[in-house]
């Protein structure tokens, strides 16, 4: 066996100064994971659009919501989640194939950060989706929202966190 090309072949090749090879590649396992569901999720959610579409007439086909706002935005932000996520795990391929220390890290910062945008864009598409289905009753689609924009609160703080213990090695980067 290939010890060293195992490590490559894994996407772990020489990070093991900060946290074991073991851990690593159960991340991006776990982070390629979430970033195909979130693909399948955008992409199952932008073929059966919400409201349906139009059975008859000239405008057969199109999505019976197509010119409220809220479903532009449902729209647009399904596009970003399905996109993000798809190049997180473009990027995951790309690191088991790279050699170098400094690629695979940068690969994994961005495939990092594609996934956290992935997921808030998710969300917006969740709210606004819901919102256009669920505008006849103003109250009740208005309740779902804050309900769901809660979200962003714990997942800013928990962003935040992350940061705030990793800000050692960002200033160990800058030098």
């Amino acid at each position: 066996i290939n010890f060293e090309y195992d490590k490559r072949k894994a996407g772990v090749y020489g990070l093991v100064d900060r946290v074991g090879e073991k851990e690593i590649k159960e991340q991006t396992d776990f982070d390629l994971l979430v970033g195909a569901l979130i693909a399948t999720v955008s992409f199952t959610a932008g073929i059966t659009v919400p409201g349906g579409y139009t059975s008859d007439g000239p405008n057969e086909g199109t999505a019976v919501l197509a010119k409220k706002l809220s479903f532009k935005v449902f729209v647009i932000t399904n596009t970003i989640a399905l996109l993000l996520s798809l190049y997180a795990v473009f990027c995951h391929f790309c690191v088991k194939r790279l050699l170098k220390e400094q690629n695979i890290i940068y690969r994994l910062k961005v495939a990092t950060y594609c996934s956290f945008g992935s997921i808030f864009a998710m969300v917006v598409a969740f709210i606004t989706g819901s919102y256009v289905v669920l505008a006849v009753t103003e109250e009740f689609s208005i309740t779902v929202c804050v309900l769901c924009c809660c979200f962003f609160l714990f997942a800013f703080r928990a962003l935040w966190e992350m940061l705030m213990e990793d800000k050692p090695s960002l200033l160990r980067a800058r030098k």
